[in-house]
């Protein structure tokens, strides 16, 4: 195991969670590709299909969460003893996090329609979605990530890197979070969705706030793709979404001033630290192949 005295990744074992998420991520590529008319052809081969690869992936999420858990127990006083502001959990903190799940699903929807019209997408119902498979379905996509992940990214990750500073933990938390995802929209929309997490989980000092806005941003895409009337709840979607991002800016500004505070060097041993060069070149050629494959 690699040993990083300074850093996200001292004892390696965290290392080796993302390279087993990293590993999945290149089979998904690989075997599934872009969302063409070709995606398209390849997903309506039944709902079976798609439901494994589903399940592949909570197993997946699975090993790596046994390897967090044992980085967690090596590392259990800095995770335990982590200097969380907590006591504020309060209606307008609550809508922070939906303000951005609101205005987060709208940008992702218009992206869709964006990409769907330059490459001539056909608009398809997945059929995970479609038949016996939904509800199940909804629950492997809706509420295993949002317990699972937070558990993972928040209840140990940030918790460990909080000893550190607020803002180092939630932008290396999200940094991660969002390169785990493995494709460049995931990316932007999971790594930003992180670090507003992380900020609720500081606040407020619990954790199920985490879950059920995560969960909320699961259901609202699961559910959107469920419905027979897509179109309808997309431009809804747009609308609302938008107009309430430039609140949802001004608020996290307002709440974080004073925060901004974190040691230079810490950082910079951590963001060139070997194992997180090698984690950023992989998730950048990653990102990269799914555009152009």
């Amino acid at each position: 195991m690699m040993l990083i005295e300074q850093g996200i990744f001292q004892g390696g074992t965290l290392f080796l969670a993302v390279v087993i998420l990293v590993a999945y991520s290149v089979y998904m590529i690989l075997t599934t590709g872009v969302e063409t008319q070709e995606f398209v052809k390849t997903i309506t081969e039944g709902p079976v299909v798609q439901f494994v690869i589903y399940l592949t992936s909570a197993i997946m999420q699975l090993v790596a969460g046994v390897v967090i858990v044992v980085f967690a127990a090596r590392n259990k006083d800095a995770v335990r003893n982590a200097p969380l502001e907590g006591g504020h959990l309060s209606f307008g903190l609550i809508m922070i996090g939906l303000f951005y799940i609101l205005a987060v699903n709208s940008v992702v929807t218009g992206y869709n329609c964006l990409w769907a019209f330059i490459t001539d997408s056909v608009d398809y119902v997945n059929p995970l979605f479609a038949g016996s498979y939904k509800w199940p379905a909804f629950l492997l996509v809706s509420v295993f990530p949002a317990i699972v992940e937070e558990l993972l990214y928040r209840g140990i990750l940030f918790r460990y890197l909080r000893q550190h500073g607020f803002m180092y933990a939630a932008v290396v938390t999200g940094f991660v979070f969002g390169l785990i995802h493995m494709n460049l929209q995931q990316f932007f929309f999971a790594g930003t969705m992180g670090f507003v997490l992380c900020y609720v989980y500081e606040r407020s000092g619990h954790i199920w706030p985490c879950m059920l806005l995560h969960f909320t941003n699961n259901a609202l895409a699961t559910l959107l793709e469920m419905s027979d009337h897509k179109a309808d709840i997309a431009l809804l979607l747009i609308w609302l979404g938008f107009n309430m991002f430039v609140s949802l800016i001004l608020l996290v500004i307002f709440d974080l001033r004073g925060r901004f505070r974190y040691d230079s060097r810490t950082v910079t041993k951590t963001l060139t630290a070997t194992p997180m060069l090698i984690l950023i070149i992989i998730g950048i050629c990653l990102c990269l192949t799914n555009v152009f494959l």
